[in-house]
C-alpha cells in the first residue's frame, strides 16, 4: 500500500504527528536517520508539569526526578530563587520518551524505519538513503520533523541565518548537587543564552551552556563557567553532548507544495530555553489534523499555518524575550536582578510563572503595582 504520509524524524514531534495520522486512519511511515530511535540524546528532557498534561505524556516509566523550582543567578552572584511545594517540571529520560512514542506509533500501525535519512522530495517521490544505498518510496505528503538541521526545510527553500541558532554543549557528570532544583546562570559567561545545572539526583547532573552561533566556543565557555562557580575538578564526566538549538522567531509559512514542517525543523522551540518537546508535540497534532482534512475534505494544507497561531503567539513572546536578553551586558543583568529582588519578582514567579506560555503571566505584571517598573519591558514582548 502506498504511504499517504512520510515523516522524516522519529523524535517527539514526528512520532506524535504519526500517531495522530494513524488514529485518523492514514498509512504513515517514519524515517529515522539514526540506528536507534532516541539515540543520540542531546536533550535535557526537562518538561513543565503543565506541559506533561497538555501533551498527554505518560511520564510514570520515564521519570528521572521531579523539579520544584530554580535558582537564577546574575553575573555578580545575586540569586532569585523560585520554589514551589508541588513539582513545576518533570525531568524525564528523553531516550525512553522517544521509545515510548515509537512503540505507541507502531502499535497503531505506523511503520518506523531506522538508518533511513530523507534526501529529497519530488512531488510524490520520496528519496532516502538506507545504509549507503538509495531508496525510493511513494507518498502523497512529506513532513519534516528532522530537527534543527532539517533537510525538508532546505528543500522548501527556507534559508535560516546562523543568528537564529544557539550552540549548546553539556556534560553529564558525577558529583554533589541539590536535587529538585535547577540552576540558571546568565551574563557574558554564556553569550546570547545561559548556563545551567540540572540535577538527576544528589550525585548526578547535567551541566550545560548555550552560546550564540559563531560568538564563542561553548566547550571553552563551559570550562570558564564551572571554574567561576567553583565546580571545576569537583566532578567526573560520564558523557558529553552537543547540539544546535533553533532560537529564532516562529516561521511564518510551514507549508510548500506537499511538504510541511513540525518540531525543531519548524522552529517550534522556545527561544528563551531551547525546549521544544511540548510545543513540538502540540504542533504535531495540528499537522496531523491539517493533513487529515486535506485528504478527507480537500481543505488546503496552508490551514496548518492558521492552526498554529496560538502556539506561534507564545513562541514569538519567547523570541522577543530572548532578543532582549541578548542585548544585556553584565552590568545590565546585575542592575535588573537587584531591582527584581527589591520588587519580590521571585514571589511573583512562584505564583504566576509558566514555563511554556509566558502570555499567561506577562499580562499580570501590568496589574501588580510593585512590578510596574517592569511594565515597559512586558509591553515590548506581548
Amino acid at each position: 500500500m502506498q504511504n499517504m504520509v512520510t515523516i522524516a524524524g522519529a523524535g517527539p514531534a514526528g512520532l506524535q504527528t504519526a500517531i495522530r495520522l494513524a488514529e485518523y486512519g492514514w498509512p504513515t511511515k517514519v524515517l529515522e536517520e539514526h540506528e536507534k530511535v532516541g539515540i543520540p540524546v542531546n536533550c535535557s528532557g526537562l518538561i513543565s508539569a503543565t506541559g506533561i498534561k497538555e501533551a498527554g505524556i505518560n511520564s510514570e516509566k520515564i521519570l528521572i526526578d521531579y523539579i520544584f523550582g530554580a535558582k537564577i543567578f546574575s553575573p555578580n552572584g545575586t540569586m532569585l530563587e523560585v520554589r514551589r511545594k508541588k513539582p513545576v517540571a518533570h525531568l524525564i529520560s528523553r531516550c525512553k520518551l522517544d521509545e515510548q512514542l515509537r512503540d505507541l506509533a507502531v502499535k497503531k500501525g505506523v511503520e518506523v524505519e531506522t538508518n533511513a535519512k530523507l534526501i529529497s522530495v519530488r512531488k510524490e517521490n520520496v528519496f532516502y538513503q538506507k545504509e549507503k544505498r538509495g531508496e525510493l518510496l511513494k507518498s502523497k505528503i512529506a513532513v519534516g520533523a528532522d530537527g534543527a538541521h532539517s533537510t525538508v526545510r532546505e528543500l522548501m527553500g527556507l534559508k535560516i541565518g546562523p543568528e537564529n541558532f544557539v550552540h549548546a554543549y553539556q556534560e553529564f557528570v558525577h558529583g554533589n548537587f541539590e536535587p529538585g532544583m535547577v540552576e540558571v546562570h546568565v551574563g557574558t559567561i554564556a553569550p546570547g543564552f545561559f548556563a545551567w545545572i540540572i540535577p538527576h539526583s544528589n550525585k548526578y547532573a547535567e551541566i550545560g551552556i548555550g552560546t550564540s552561533m559563531g560568538k564563542s566556543n561553548p566547550k571553552e565557555m563551559l570550562d570558564k563557567f564551572t571554574e567561576k562557580i567553583g565546580l571545576k575538578r569537583n566532578y567526573e564526566i560520564d558523557r558529553i553532548a552537543s547540539a544546535l538549538i533553533p532560537c529564532g522567531p516562529p516561521l511564518k509559512n510551514l507549508v510548500k507544495d506537499n511538504m510541511l514542517l513540525v518540531g525543531d525543523a519548524g522552529f517550534h522551540a522556545k527561544a528563551t530555553t531551547g525546549g521544544g518537546i511540548v510545543l513540538g508535540m502540540l504542533a504535531g497534532n495540528e499537522c496531523a489534523k491539517t493533513v487529515h482534512e486535506y485528504f478527507s475534505g480537500k481543505k488546503p494544507l496552508e490551514n496548518y499555518n492558521n492552526y498554529l497561531k496560538g502556539i506561534h503567539k507564545e513562541l514569538n513572546i519567547h523570541w522577543k524575550i530572548q532578543q532582549a536578553m541578548r542585548k544585556f551586558s553584565d552590568n545590565d543583568w546585575n542592575k535588573l536582578f537587584k531591582e527584581m529582588k527589591q520588587a519580590r519578582v521571585d514571589e511573583f514567579l512562584e505564583e504566576h510563572g509558566h514555563m511554556d506560555r509566558p502570555s499567561q503571566f506577562i499580562g499580570k505584571v501590568l496589574t501588580t503595582p510593585r512590578l510596574w517598573k517592569f511594565a515597559g519591558l512586558a509591553m515590548k514582548v506581548i
